[in-house]
């Protein structure tokens, strides 16, 4: 369930989209400069950090290497 005060749920939902969006360029597991540019854009539209890009990345990569055993 998402936090209750709306700067945690804008924070959630932010963190949400780009989740989904640094999915959908991991889909193939590589990421193209084109990506890595559209998700940096992304990202600075969001107000999230670095930080929050890799704490992701590890995560949705362990998950696709779960999925794959």
């Amino acid at each position: 369930m998402p936090p209750a005060s709306t700067e945690n749920y804008e924070r959630y939902r932010a963190m949400e989209i780009y989740k989904a969006a640094l999915e959908g360029a991991l889909a193939d597991r590589s990421m193209d400069i084109e990506e890595s540019k559209a998700l940096s854009n992304l990202r600075a539209t969001l107000n999230l950090s670095e930080a929050d890009h890799h704490l992701l990345e590890r995560d949705i990569r362990a998950t696709m290497e779960k999925a794959a055993i």
